[in-house]
């Protein structure tokens, strides 16, 4: 990953931020959203020309009590062609944190 660490990316997420990345020459942004009460660490396509979809999203508990795990399982889950954050993540670049 270039941009940020994965320690920077943890904690900017840890603290509610938005970050902007991309891989594979598209956008992409991972952020936490909040609907009907219920919290969600999500992952969204961020193209300018096609209307955004949700492609990973995990509940959270609104007390978060270990951030690190469940940022963790978001970033694990398969939703880049089959693969994880995880595996893709020496070829993303963190453009912006919000």
């Amino acid at each position: 990953m270039t941009g940020i660490t994965f320690d920077e990316l943890i904690d900017y997420l840890m603290n509610n931020h938005e970050i902007e990345f991309t891989y594979n020459s598209s956008i992409y942004i991972i952020q936490p959203e909040v609907s009907d009460d219920t919290h969600w660490l999500t992952i969204y396509t961020a193209d300018k020309d096609t209307d955004n979809q949700c492609i990973a999203k995990l509940e959270t508990p609104s007390n978060l009590t270990d951030a690190n795990d469940i940022i963790s399982s978001l970033l694990s889950i398969n939703c880049f062609n089959g693969k994880s954050f995880m595996e893709i993540e020496k070829e993303i670049h963190i453009s912006t944190i919000y």
